[in-house]
């Protein structure tokens, strides 16, 4: 049997075809300037968006307060994140405020310190010793709402360490600003403020800072330190410090004019720290809503006797007009009388003699000199061409239709031009 070769040879015309090959590139892709710039800008804005959130439209800051941008906030608030912790608390609750006499009274402290001392008494009826009071005019960028991160100011000498470690925690309890609750806010050490942050801030807010070194209590180490550079000609050390803090030297003798130049050589500093909000006490904040609306503030303290009261009847000197002779002054009534024409003997009739105007010339008839009324002098000007006749008419009628007048006439004073 022929059998062709041909036919029980595999087809190669048919075979299937090659798979493509998977290639992979390994490269590093580098952004254009351009591209960083707008996602940077893009960045800045989401944050600054999440900063204002952070801010409380009823808290009102005193002008003369240290500030910062947003740039410069921003860095610092980075290291902790600018989210609010979550509280899960009825607006209604949430939102109570509390005032610093009504939290002397019921926690203790002085209603004044930043840190109160809490007695004893106090301590071991609520279980509560610490609380921490910041004030806006020393920490504006502070938490403003309950549960938000925030900046908290202080002083210190160059090369001291920052008290504010990370591994301290301070109780927020019972914030002037409602964030009675926040319970643990880790403080967090960030740069402090530069040079050029420092100059940025208004001669008001820079004065305000080294007066109140200068007399505060907070400040006593600063004023240690300076005078001790004023007696040493250098640097004290350590031991040296603490050996004067401990004497009962107040130090008040350095000016605000030194603390403000310790401030520009940047021997003293504002060092800042960061706040962070890691729970918040939702019971102690109930309790604080259902007190405080029963609370009744002291009373205010009666003036002391070397103080003398504004007296409300001292009448004022009048003011001596340039040109006139000066009057004597009449004690005023309790009571308005009206009706009484009568004039004082003593009292001089001004006359007064219009030079006139384009549109207003002086007219050749009799007219009233001036119309002395109570606070009110009507001069002819007024009335270019009223008459006696014409005046006695506006004058029976208690000046019911003459603009500025408002009381009857004392004296009348005729005189031909």
């Amino acid at each position: 049997m022929d059998i062709d070769i041909r036919e029980s040879e595999p087809d190669t015309d048919n075979e299937p075809p090659a798979k493509r090959c998977r290639l992979i590139m390994d490269a590093v892709e580098v952004p254009s300037i351009a591209s960083v710039r707008i996602r940077a800008e893009v960045e800045r804005q989401e944050i600054h968006r999440k900063l204002e959130l952070l801010r409380n439209p009823i808290v009102k800051k005193p002008k003369d307060t240290p500030t910062l941008s947003l740039d410069s906030v921003r860095e610092r608030l980075r290291s902790i994140g600018y989210e609010v912790y979550p509280i899960d608390l009825e607006n209604t609750i949430l939102d109570v405020t509390v005032r610093r006499d009504f939290m002397s009274k019921e926690y203790g402290g002085n209603p004044q310190d930043t840190y109160p001392k809490i007695g004893s008494a106090f301590v071991a009826r609520t279980g509560k010793s610490r609380f921490s009071y910041l004030n806006l005019l020393y920490n504006p960028h502070c938490p403003e709402i309950p549960g938000a991160p925030g900046l908290l100011f202080d002083v210190k000498c160059s090369g001291e360490p920052n008290d504010s470690g990370g591994d301290q925690v301070k109780e927020e309890e019972g914030k002037p600003h409602g964030a009675g609750g926040n319970e643990d806010e880790p403080r967090g050490p960030a740069p402090p403020l530069t040079l050029d942050e420092w100059k940025q801030q208004s001669s008001a807010v820079r004065k305000n800072w080294a007066k109140q070194i200068a007399k505060k209590r907070w400040g006593l180490s600063i004023r240690a330190d300076i005078t001790l550079r004023r007696q040493l000609g250098r640097k004290p050390t350590d031991a040296e410090k603490k050996a004067a803090l401990k004497s009962k030297n107040a130090f008040k003798t350095v000016t605000p004019e030194e603390i403000s130049s310790a401030l520009d050589r940047r021997e003293v500093i504002v060092v800042v720290s960061t706040l962070k909000c890691v729970g918040y006490k939702a019971d102690f904040q109930r309790d604080l809503a259902a007190k405080i609306p029963f609370f009744v503030p002291p009373p205010r303290k009666a003036a002391g006797k070397g103080k003398k009261g504004k007296n409300t009847n001292h009448r004022k000197a009048a003011p001596v007009v340039k040109g006139q002779k000066r009057k004597r002054m009449e004690p005023e009534s309790d009571s308005d009388d009206e009706d009484s024409d009568s004039t004082s003997e003593e009292e001089e009739e001004i006359v007064y003699r219009p030079r006139g105007t384009r549109s207003r010339p002086i007219v050749n008839t009799p007219v009233a000199s001036t119309v002395r009324t109570t606070g009110v002098k009507f001069s002819p000007h007024h009335f270019p061409a009223a008459t006696a006749s014409t005046f006695d008419s506006i004058l029976s009628s208690r000046y019911t239709s003459i603009p500025c007048c408002a009381a009857r006439a004392k004296s009348v004073a005729w005189k031909g031009i």
